[in-house]
């Protein structure tokens, strides 16, 4: 695949951008199917991995396309707006690829991350594990909630505390970091019981792990520093990487919303009314101010990314350009709730039916704001670093 894509990034990219846009009606037709099972049905699968997508931005050594992050971002917004579950699918995937791939030993990371359909299940860090020192390596067991993509992972990262002696390992600092553990899907046991109202179809369910055996190769530190592959998307921030890429799957949710509801103006006469919904000079003044405040955010979110990806190509990434990525996501996240409120308000009794996508992005977009990359404590953090003051550079 690699040999028919350009010789840049950006090409690649690009590519791989079309190829997006080419498959999202087919997720687009899967939505309610992939919402009433929770998981994505094969021929989703099947489309995504032909395409290439969740290698988006994996080493090419590893079979990926090591395409730009604005295109990684891009593609996250497009498969959003057919399907935000699948559009958060492929962000989880492409994180890993990028990150923990190529910090692992070299071997490892072409067994486990190598295949076409290799894709990685991460858990929460709420409860790590324990890995217990053994000759080569650990004996890893825990219970972890929110295994995104679970249901179609071939490994996943058991993220644990290690411990030798009775005692869990600290650093210099006195902590005791969390390591990334990978472990085969044949040793874990899935739990289901991923029972939201929204971004059902992530088949985010509880895993197990019970003294599953990791060599010290596969084993890293999660926000340890180093990787074998010196190629500019390994020296962006992999946290701020991934958080850009859901809430531009938000952002893609979103502008589908407005375009449902666009359709819907067209068309719909509200009960004891006159006149169309598009005819009404409240409802033409809400689609275009939605309509700014998505340009607005889709604008910064191209403008972070692109900056942050300049600095990358030469060397290490700055603060600022760190800080302005956080921003710029957090304020994505932020545009497209307001975007899905006051659609979903405009739309009235309509979109409030489960047969409705509007209120299946609806909820989605609401689900997603729920998580980590969607705290208002993101904006505290970069204000410190706007004003001159030191903030927490890990979340960033």
């Amino acid at each position: 695949m690699n040999a028919l894509l350009g010789e840049t990034p950006e090409a690649r990219g690009e590519e791989m951008l079309k190829r997006a846009r080419e498959i999202a009606p087919l997720v687009e037709a899967a939505g309610a199917e992939i919402e009433r099972e929770s998981r994505l049905p094969q021929r989703v699968l099947d489309a995504i991995v032909e395409a290439g997508l969740f290698k988006l931005i994996t080493p090419r050594e590893l079979g990926g396309s090591e395409a730009d992050l604005l295109s990684y971002v891009r593609c996250a917004e497009v498969l959003g707006a057919a399907d935000a579950s699948t559009g958060w699918c492929f962000v989880q995937a492409g994180h890993a690829g990028f990150t923990l791939a190529p910090r692992i030993e070299r071997s490892q990371a072409h067994e486990f991350f190598g295949g076409r359909r290799a894709v990685l299940a991460a858990g929460t860090m709420l409860r790590p594990g324990r890995a217990d020192v053994v000759e080569g390596g650990y004996l890893v067991s825990g219970e972890w909630s929110f295994g995104s993509g679970c249901m179609h992972a071939t490994c996943f990262d058991a993220r644990a505390f290690i411990w030798r002696d009775g005692e869990p390992v600290k650093n210099e600092q006195g902590v005791a970091p969390v390591y990334s553990m990978v472990v085969p899907k044949a040793e874990v046991e899935i739990i289901e019981g991923w029972d939201v109202r929204g971004m059902r179809g992530t088949g985010s369910h509880t895993f197990r792990v019970h003294g599953a055996f990791v060599p010290t190769g596969r084993a890293v530190e999660m926000y340890g520093s180093g990787s074998w592959a010196d190629i500019p998307i390994c020296r962006v921030p992999g946290l701020g990487a991934a958080h850009m890429g859901f809430a531009s799957m938000t952002l893609g949710a979103a502008g589908a919303m407005l375009d449902d509801f666009i359709t819907l103006a067209g068309t719909k006469t509200p009960f004891a009314g006159r006149t169309r919904l598009g005819e009404r000079s409240t409802v033409q003044e809400t689609v275009a101010r939605m309509r700014g405040v998505l340009r607005g955010a889709q604008a910064f979110r191209d403008q972070a990314s692109v900056g942050i990806w300049e600095e990358a190509k030469v060397g290490r990434v700055s603060i600022a350009a760190r800080t302005e990525l956080r921003l710029a996501s957090i304020h994505a996240l932020d545009a497209s709730v307001e975007i899905a409120d006051v659609i979903y308000r405009a739309a009235g009794t309509t979109a409030i039916f489960g047969d409705n996508v509007m209120q299946r992005r609806f909820q989605d977009i609401h689900v997603a704001a729920q998580q980590l990359f969607g705290r208002t404590a993101n904006y505290e953090n970069v204000g410190k670093f706007l004003l001159g003051m030191e903030g927490d550079r890990g979340a960033l």
